[in-house]
Formats: structure tokens, C-alpha cells, sequence
């Protein structure tokens, strides 16, 4: 006869099953008492086994866990209540075979008796839901996670000291984090190093580090949301990176995880140097911000502030919108290959509504770079309309190039001025707006 349960093909985005106990301590998965399909041992095991992750409840007989299935699956994340004072509730089952309390006294739960009934219910079946609830939040910002991945993250967060534990019972009691800030102004941090490639060199949680000379043509992934201050859910991660060390000159770009590479560097470099410049990234895929590199390099990164979700200023993919040298391309054709530009001129930018940037913005921040003046000078940015200021945003020596990040505010038409003392080629690539 066929099985009136079916597992759903997995297509490897990010699950959570919250699998629940079958009634008497069954290790087989059954419809009535003579129509039994597949050990649920076997079940757990194999969606775990395809980066599923499990919870399940521990049961509610106040018997040892390890005598039901599944929670006895080392693998699967077993849940067990807790009351309102934090305690173990007496229903619950308890041994070694539980990882994580949760509540599990006086949960509302849906009712049958109508569409929007409710009612209180007691038992681990309660509990275990808000573990699931968490194991997807995780998963939402953390795609890649490995069902033990998910569990470190869960019981490295969890409160201890709070449960009267039982029989071997663990002490941990489900914590979620609050939901970072929505809304407001860029959000300043204790600077503190999220990567740093040179072996020796320590990163503030022990994360990204020692990793080695990073190859030319590489990108690394690198994890940004819950390291150093930075919560987790924000649009952005303002940070300095450094390149030191090149094996040859090139630029670096830093975009978001899961976004095609763009055209566009946040430094540029020749061999041998260490370079640094400040960066707004936008944070991508699990969190992560990606750092590609067209030469052999290392690299080091650190936070230095974040913009929370809907905040300001608005981080987008990088894109550049202005390059000066013969042949090479801007995002959208404009402002491209407009030849190097002659001393003491002004060249006016065109940036709203270019590179993600909206009509109306007041600033826009830039990453912009001097190629190869022939003397020493410096490059000024302000807003077209207004006089040129007695200001620098990047200083230069003949031959070098030379990267500076610029929050430039935007003038008549939505342009932007870069005024250059020596003659110089010019880049310009958007990060962010405000």
C-alpha cells in the first residue's frame, strides 16, 4: 500500500523540519497500527544527512528522552519545555538526549473549532516551534549552514544558569536576539578586525584569520553580521580594508555576496604597497561581503560602524560612473573614455539616476581615484553650482594611483565636480547615497 506521507525533494535552499514524536515510543513511521512505512529514525537521519535541519520535541511522559524516537537522533536538535518561572516543566521527558529548552507551558496555539480560534496548550510540541522559528532565522541570514552549524549558533547564544536541570538535562535555554534598530543614521562601532589574511595576525573573535595570501583572480567570502558589534538584518558595514603587499598592481572591489562582481575598485595599488581606504558594503547573501582581488595579496578588514535596515545612507552594488581612460567602460556608457584631463580643470558628473542612485539624493559616496597624474596635486569634489572650496578630498605624487572615499554632495542637475590641479586620468565609482 502506499505511504500516505511523503519526504518533498530537497532542492538544497536553506530548510528546518520540525519533526515531531510519534506517540508510544514508535521507531516506525505509521498511519494505523499494520500500515508502518519507514523507521523514523531513518527519516531524521536522512534529511539531516541532505543539510536539513531537525528539531523535534522530546516528549512529554517526564521519562528519559533517549527512550523515543526521534529524539534520540544525536543530530536532530531535541527540544524540551520550560515553564514561565524558567524551570523544567514536570511533564516534560529529560536525559542526556535533550539539547535546548524552550517554553512550553501556556503557548497559545491555533484551535480547530474555527478560522481563528485559539487556546492554551501545554507540552514539548509547544517548545519546539520556537526552536524551529530560530533555526530559520538563522538560516535566513546563514544560507550556507550546516545543520550542526545552525545548532553551534543556537547553543552559543543560549542562556545559562536559568534551568533546574534534571537527570542529566542540558543548561540551555533558548535565546532569540532582539531584532536590530530599523531606521536612523549610520551607527558607529569599536573598530575591530574582521579579517586579517597574515599569518599571526588575530581577528577580534578568531574568525578569518591566518587564511593566507590570497591568489590573483580570488574572491573571499567574508562574514560580516554578527562579528564585532555589527547585528544581524543591517543594510550595510562601513569598513577600512587594507591591501598589503601585492604581488603586482590592481585595484580590490568589495560587493555583496550574492551579487554579480562589478565594474568598479574601492582601492587601486602597485606592488608592494599597503593600501587602505574606507569602504560602505553593502551586505550580501548570509550575511557576507565579498573582496575580490586580480593580484596575489594580503588583505585585512575592519569595522569601523553599520547602517541599520531602511537607514541612512543607503548602500548600493557598486557601480562606476566615471572613467576617463580610453576603453574602459562606465555602467550605463556615460561619462566613459573621456580622456585624461587637462591641469586645473573641472569636469562636471552626472550621478543621480545612475548606478542605483534615485533622483532627489542629497550625497552620494564615492570611491574615487586618480590615475597617473603627471605632478604632485590634489583632487577636489564638490557640488556643481557652487564655488570650488579650498579643500582636498585625495592628494597625490606624480605616477601614482591614487584611491580616496568622498561623501560628495550632489549640485544643479544632480552633478557632482572634480576639480583637478594636475593632469590627471579619473575614476569615480558609487557606493552608497544619501
Amino acid at each position: 500500500m502506499a505511504s500516505p506521507f511523503a519526504l518533498v525533494l530537497h532542492t538544497h535552499l536553506p530548510m528546518v523540519v520540525n519533526h515531531g514524536r510519534w506517540p508510544h515510543g514508535s521507531d516506525w513511521l505509521c498511519e494505523a497500527a499494520f500500515e508502518c512505512y519507514l523507521p523514523l529514525l531513518d527519516v531524521a537521519h536522512r534529511l539531516i544527512a541532505d543539510g536539513i535541519t531537525v528539531v523535534t520535541a522530546a516528549g512529554n511522559d517526564a521519562a528519559p528522552t533517549c527512550s523515543f524516537s526521534p529524539a534520540r537522533v544525536p543530530a536532530a536538535i531535541t527540544v524540551a519545555a520550560s515553564d514561565i518561572n524558567d524551570g523544567d516543566a514536570w511533564f516534560t521527558n529529560h536525559g542526556s538526549c535533550n539539547d535546548i529548552f524552550a517554553p512550553g507551558v501556556g503557548i497559545r496555539s491555533a484551535s480547530h473549532t474555527d478560522d481563528t480560534g485559539s487556546l492554551l496548550k501545554d507540552g514539548t510540541s509547544m517548545a519546539a516551534p520556537h526552536v524551529t522559528g530560530d533555526a530559520a532565522l538563522i538560516l535566513q541570514r546563514t544560507p550556507q549552514a550546516t545543520p550542526a552549524q545552525v545548532w553551534q549558533t543556537m547553543s552559543d547564544r543560549a542562556t545559562r544558569g536559568a534551568i533546574s536541570e534534571c537527570c542529566g538535562d542540558p543548561d540551555l535555554l533558548l535565546a532569540v536576539p532582539a531584532p536590530p534598530p530599523s531606521g536612523g543614521p549610520l551607527r558607529s562601532l569599536v573598530p575591530a578586525r574582521l579579517l586579517d589574511t597574515r599569518p599571526g595576525n588575530p581577528t577580534v573573535d578568531g574568525t578569518s584569520q591566518g587564511l593566507g595570501r590570497q591568489p590573483a583572480g580570488s574572491t573571499l567570502q567574508l562574514t560580516v553580521e554578527g562579528r564585532g558589534g555589527v547585528p544581524s538584518g543591517v543594510e550595510a558595514v562601513m569598513l577600512n580594508v587594507t591591501v598589503v603587499s601585492p604581488a603586482t598592481g590592481g585595484h580590490l572591489t568589495v560587493f555583496p555576496c550574492g551579487s554579480p562582481q562589478p565594474v568598479a575598485s574601492n582601492l587601486n595599488f602597485v606592488a608592494g604597497q599597503v593600501v587602505p581606504n574606507a569602504v560602505l558594503a553593502k551586505i550580501g547573501t548570509g550575511g557576507q561581503v565579498c573582496l575580490f582581488t586580480p593580484a596575489a595579496t594580503d588583505i585585512v578588514a575592519d569595522v569601523n560602524g553599520y547602517v541599520p535596515a531602511g537607514g541612512s545612507p543607503r548602500s548600493v552594488v557598486p557601480a562606476r560612473l566615471l572613467d576617463t581612460r580610453p576603453g574602459n567602460p562606465t555602467v550605463d556608457g556615460m561619462a566613459q573614455g573621456l580622456g585624461r584631463q587637462p591641469a586645473n580643470s573641472t569636469l562636471q558628473l552626472t550621478v543621480t539616476g545612475r548606478g542605483g542612485v534615485p533622483a532627489g539624493a542629497e550625497a552620494v559616496i564615492l570611491n574615487v581615484t586618480a590615475v597617473s597624474p603627471s605632478s604632485g596635486g590634489y583632487l577636489t569634489v564638490f557640488p556643481c553650482g557652487s564655488p570650488r572650496p579650498l579643500a582636498s578630498n585625495l592628494n597625490a605624487v606624480g605616477g601614482e594611483i591614487v584611491p580616496n572615499a568622498v561623501l560628495a554632495k550632489v549640485g544643479t542637475d544632480g552633478k557632482v565636480c572634480l576639480y583637478t590641479s594636475a593632469a590627471t586620468d579619473i575614476i569615480a565609482d558609487v557606493n552608497g547615497f544619501v
